[in-house]
C-alpha cells in the first residue's frame, strides 16, 4: 500500500462529472494479416501474461474509513473483459463520439478499447 502524493489526490477531489481531470487515449488496432478468431480475446491475453511485470497495471485507489488522510494504492486484479473492449467502428478513421465520465475508483484506473 502506498498513499496517495498531495498533487495527485488534488486532482482526484476536484474531479467533478462537469470537469474530469482525468487523461484518457484511444487506441485504434487493426486486425494482423491472416488473422483468425476474435483479436480482443488475443489481446486480452497478452495482457495478461504481461501483467505481472507491470504493477502500475495492477492496483486501484482505496479510500480510508473516515478519510483521514489521502487514498492509497493497493494490489488489484484487473478484469480485462472490463478494462479491454471491443467497439466496432464505422470504416476507419470514423472515430465514436467519445464521452468523458469521473473514474469508477473501485476498479483499477485504465481501460483499454479496440475494434476488431
Amino acid at each position: 500500500m502506498r498513499q496517495l502524493p498531495s498533487l495527485d489526490a488534488t486532482f482526484l477531489f476536484l474531479e467533478t462529472p462537469q470537469m474530469p481531470m482525468h487523461v484518457g487515449a484511444l487506441h485504434v488496432f487493426e486486425m494482423p494479416a491472416g488473422a483468425r478468431g476474435r483479436f480482443v480475446n488475443a489481446l486480452r491475453e497478452h495482457m495478461r501474461t504481461r501483467l505481472p511485470v507491470a504493477p502500475v497495471l495492477r492496483r486501484r485507489l482505496w479510500w480510508m474509513p473516515l478519510n483521514p488522510a489521502n487514498p492509497a494504492w493497493v494490489d488489484a486484479e484487473p478484469d480485462l473483459a472490463q478494462h479491454i473492449v471491443e467497439i466496432k467502428l464505422a470504416k476507419p478513421p470514423a472515430c465514436p463520439s467519445c464521452r468523458l465520465r469521473c473514474r469508477d475508483c473501485t476498479r483499477c484506473c485504465w481501460i483499454a478499447k479496440g475494434r476488431c
